[in-house]
C-alpha cells in the first residue's frame, strides 16, 4: 500500500510539474507587456518566441503606411495600386514633388526598364527604358519599345525619333524661326512654322510651302 501511495504521489507531482509548465508556456504567449515569451519544455528546457503582442507589432510594421519597407521578393498585385500625392507646379517634378513610383538608376552605363506590359508565357507587348545618356551630364534617353522591336519610339533630350511614319490630324507647332534659319516645308509636313523678324512678335507663318502674312491686332498698334 505505501509502494502504491509513493507512486501515486510521485504521478500526481508530475502531473502538477506538467500543468505548471503549460500554464507558464501558455500565458507568455499572452503577455501584455512583453514583445516575447518564454517557451518550456518538460524537461525544463526554455525557447525565446515572439508573444501575441510581438506578432501584432511586427505586423503592424509591416504594413504601416508610416515607415519606410525595402521589399526583396517580387509582389505579384491583382488589385490597383492608388497613390494620392499632393501637387505642385511643372518646375517642381525634380524637386519638391513626390512621385507615385520613382526607379532609382545609379549605373551610368546601363539602362533601367521602368515598366513592362506582358502576355505572360507569351510575349512582351511594349515597355520603356530609361538611359542617363552616360554621365551625370549626359543627355537623357527614355525609350519606347513595342512588339519585339528596340527603341521604336525614342526621346534623346529634346529631340524624337520613330522607327515607323508619323501621321497628324492637326496643326503642329514646329518652332520659331527667322527667314534665314526657316527649314524647307517638306521637313515639317503637316506642321506650321513660324517667323518671329519683326519685335512684335511673329510675322509669318509657312505650312506645307504656303504663307500667310500675321497682321496685327488693333490692340498691339
Amino acid at each position: 500500500m505505501a509502494d502504491d501511495t509513493a507512486g501515486l504521489m510521485a504521478k500526481l507531482q508530475e502531473m502538477m510539474r506538467i500543468w505548471y509548465v503549460s500554464a507558464r508556456s501558455y500565458w507568455g504567449v499572452f503577455d501584455e507587456t512583453s514583445d516575447t515569451a518564454t517557451i518550456i519544455a518538460e524537461d525544463g528546457s526554455t525557447k525565446q518566441v515572439p508573444s501575441w503582442r510581438g506578432l501584432i507589432n511586427m505586423l503592424s510594421a509591416a504594413v504601416s503606411t508610416g515607415t519606410s519597407q525595402t521589399i526583396t521578393a517580387e509582389k505579384t498585385m491583382t488589385a490597383s495600386l492608388i497613390s494620392s500625392l499632393p501637387g505642385g507646379t511643372w518646375a517642381w517634378w525634380s524637386t519638391v514633388r513626390s512621385p507615385a513610383l520613382q526607379l532609382n538608376c545609379p549605373d551610368d552605363s546601363k539602362s533601367y526598364l521602368l515598366w513592362r506590359a506582358s502576355k505572360p508565357g507569351r510575349r512582351h507587348l511594349a515597355g520603356v527604358d530609361v538611359h542617363s545618356g552616360g554621365s551625370d551630364a549626359g543627355v537623357v534617353h527614355v525609350s519606347l519599345h513595342m512588339d519585339g522591336q528596340v527603341n521604336t519610339h525614342l526621346w534623346r533630350g529634346g529631340d524624337y525619333l520613330a522607327k515607323g511614319s508619323i501621321s497628324a490630324g492637326g496643326i503642329i507647332s514646329a518652332g520659331a524661326f527667322t527667314r534665314a534659319s526657316l527649314p524647307a516645308a517638306s521637313s515639317c509636313p503637316g506642321g506650321i512654322a513660324f517667323v518671329t523678324d519683326a519685335p512684335g512678335g511673329a510675322t509669318h507663318a509657312f505650312s506645307n510651302g504656303q504663307q500667310w502674312r500675321i497682321y496685327a491686332s488693333p490692340t498691339a498698334i
